[in-house]
């Protein structure tokens, strides 16, 4: 098998009131190689005259992914109707891809540098956020909040000269609102 997959959660309440905090370790890494041969034969019309020439070619393609991330959050009830909620999450991806194109000629397999690639990709985000929530009775529920995330990209071609270092920072604000009508209709 080549995949892993892990994870590893810790919870804890942290008084009689229901402050609590929590924190998660993911980790995955995937790797996909593969091989493939393809074959085109010759097609001919009804004089029995080819209508084009075989090809045949065969392509390699692998890839090696593996992900990271790391979450804690806090949550911490004010009172019997209003909480506050807090956290951050930071996540680390890293792709490897290689892609070889192959033509059949004289007897052997010729790589075509035109169509093949090897490709890095690296990604880094971090997000903090905040949620404060109030119940206002048992059918009216309100939630501000926002979270802001810096990410970090780079990626590269090794064989196209390619290469992109984006950064940025966005900002998200959260407003939700809820009425509850019934136990079969609510509306947000």
């Amino acid at each position: 098998n080549n995949n892993i997959s892990a994870n590893v959660n810790y919870t804890s309440t942290l008084d009689t009131l229901g402050q609590s905090i929590s924190i998660d370790f993911d980790y995955s890494k995937f790797r996909q190689p593969q091989l493939l041969t393809a074959t085109n034969t010759s097609k001919y019309n009804n004089l029995n005259q080819s209508l084009g020439q075989n090809i045949i070619f065969k392509n390699q393609a692998s890839q090696l992914i593996s992900i990271s991330s790391v979450k804690l959050d806090y949550s911490k009830p004010v009172s019997s109707s209003v909480s506050f909620e807090t956290g951050s999450k930071f996540y680390l991806l890293e792709t490897q891809s290689n892609y070889s194109f192959f033509n059949y000629s004289s007897d052997s397999y010729i790589e075509d540098v035109s169509k093949s690639n090897e490709f890095n990709y690296h990604e880094s985000n971090l997000a903090l956020y905040g949620n404060f929530n109030k119940d206002f009775n048992d059918k009216w529920y309100l939630q501000l909040g926002s979270r802001n995330e810096n990410t970090f990209l780079k990626g590269k071609s090794l064989t196209g000269n390619v290469n992109l270092k984006p950064y940025y920072t966005r900002f998200f604000p959260t407003l939700f609102l809820q009425y509850i009508r019934n136990e079969n209709n609510q509306y947000n």
